[in-house]
């Protein structure tokens, strides 16, 4: 079916075809007119005729503003603003205009609708308005709900409507269409039936594959690099899981080793308690049977100055000196007693000292030949990992000799180069180990022969004072008989 065309100014516009017609113009201070217009279209409307000055290209800005063309000047604007009523010169200016396209949209013989909405009439609204800043704001509306520009031009697009295609046409159009080469007329007639619209969603669909596959590249090359990270992050991980246990068990054995420690001093304080009280009661006894000897002893010599009183009384002269002379000798005799019998105490305390620090110096002895033995077995290990070092310095530099000789046994000799520097590093932790064992047995050594040389000292000290006090005993009994033999001979 042929269209209908119409003459609007200098502009002929596709008003209608078979199932859509556009129906009316609803204007609101669009460029000269003011306030609110409605411009019908009815079947068989041909043509907008009037004087300069009038409107009547307004009316096709109008359409084609709705449409949305590319620039602001096909509409004989330098931008937006400008279509905003000025007031005319006496008027006041207005700060938002809008243009609404409404089309009959009814069925057509395949019983589809030109226009993707099931409704009789479809409304275009295009609106704009002026901010505090005089800054424009654009809106979109179809049929009163809100839209954006791109979802409206799609609709209309799909329709065969576009804001630059050749729904309008302007002055000189049909001259360079008639004279335009066979392609160039084919692209056009293809534009006209809406074919463009879909080789330009198809070029798009193709540029956004072609994104979408340097994407998937790009998102590859990351996930292989991300997945390298991860092993070397799972080994992390796993050294620190082994960390976090090993400081656990660290930790659980320090507090084992505390509460062991304080239970010993616990132990300690306990025994020692005990120890205090046994001495205490000790104390106590030795006290009470101190003051019960007082006693007695008080009673004693009250009765020897009775009897020494009666001896006075009975005995005179020589007898009471030679009376007095053996209580002299009887006191002697029991001093020196007492006198032999401490020192035979301290004699045998002395012994039981010197076998005791006999026992410390065969204790300590033993345990300075087994600190010397470990000492050798020490420097023996020292020996060992020194030589174990040097070899496994040797191998490696056999092993580095034997890379920059040749690569076809580069990766062999890599792996032998690897265990060599394994052995290195564990005959190096083995030094290590046998070193601080050979310090701490030297040490062990060294304490072992200070405290052998302080329990020497001790025991000659300890021999050389049983020595005094048996001499010190032998003299106290040679005087005790010497004291009895005067007694004797007086």
């Amino acid at each position: 079916m042929q269209q209908p065309i119409n003459d609007v100014g200098d502009k002929l516009l596709i008003l209608y075809g078979d199932g859509m017609h556009l129906v009316r113009i609803e204007l609101e201070n669009f460029k000269s007119f003011g306030g609110e217009i409605v411009i019908p279209f009815e079947e068989g409307f041909t043509a907008i005729t009037g004087p300069n000055g009038s409107g009547k290209s307004n009316c096709g800005d109008a359409i084609q503003f709705v449409l949305g063309p590319k620039s602001t000047k096909s509409l004989r604007a330098s931008n937006v603003s400008e279509l905003i009523y000025n007031g005319g010169g006496r008027g006041k200016a207005a700060r938002n205009m809008s243009a609404t396209l409404v089309f009959r949209n009814e069925p057509e013989l395949d019983g589809r609708r030109r226009l993707r909405i099931e409704t009789e009439e479809v409304s275009f609204t295009r609106s704009v308005r002026l901010n505090r800043k005089n800054d424009t704001i654009s809106s979109y509306y179809v049929n009163g709900n809100p839209s954006s520009a791109t979802e409206m031009r799609r609709i209309l697009a799909e329709a065969g409507l576009h804001g630059d295609g050749y729904n309008i046409v302007l002055q000189g159009d049909v001259t360079t269409l008639a004279t335009m080469t066979p392609h160039k007329r084919r692209g056009v007639l293809e534009e006209v039936a809406g074919v463009t619209a879909y080789d330009d969603e198809i070029r798009r669909a193709n540029n956004q594959r072609k994104v979408v596959e340097n994407n998937i590249e790009t998102i590859d090359l990351f996930e292989d690099e991300q997945k390298k990270r991860l092993k070397g992050l799972e080994k992390e991980r796993q050294q620190a899981l082994k960390f976090k246990d090993l400081k656990e068990e660290l930790d659980s054995n320090k507090i084992i080793l505390k509460q062991s420690r304080h239970r010993n001093r616990l132990d300690d304080v306990r025994l020692l308690g005990d120890e205090r009280s046994n001495y205490s009661k000790q104390v106590d006894d030795l006290t009470n049977q101190i003051r019960d000897g007082n006693t007695e002893l008080g009673k004693y010599d009250e009765e020897l100055v009775q009897i020494g009183d009666d001896l006075d009384e009975i005995m005179s002269g020589d007898a009471k000196e030679l009376f007095e002379t053996i209580r002299k000798h009887e006191i002697d005799v029991e001093t020196n007693s007492d006198r032999i019998g401490d020192q035979s105490k301290i004699i045998e305390s002395t012994n039981n000292e010197i076998e005791i620090i006999r026992e410390d110096h065969h204790r300590v002895k033993d345990s300075y030949d087994s600190a010397h033995q470990e000492l050798e077995n020490a420097q023996i290990n020292l020996s060992n990992s020194q030589e174990d070092l040097a070899r496994a310095a040797l191998d490696e530099n056999q092993a580095r000799e034997a890379i920059q000789s040749g690569d076809r046994l580069g990766r062999d000799l890599n792996r032998a180069l690897g265990q060599a520097t394994e052995l290195v590093t564990q005959t190096h932790q083995e030094y290590s180990t046998a070193k601080l064992e050979s310090d701490r047995a030297e040490q062990n050594a060294q304490i072992s022969s200070e405290k052998l040389a302080d329990l020497e000292e001790e025991y000659e000290q300890a021999t050389l004072t049983r020595d005094d006090l048996e001499l010190l005993g032998e003299d106290i009994q040679n005087g005790g008989e010497a004291v009895d033999r005067t007694h004797l001979a007086n």
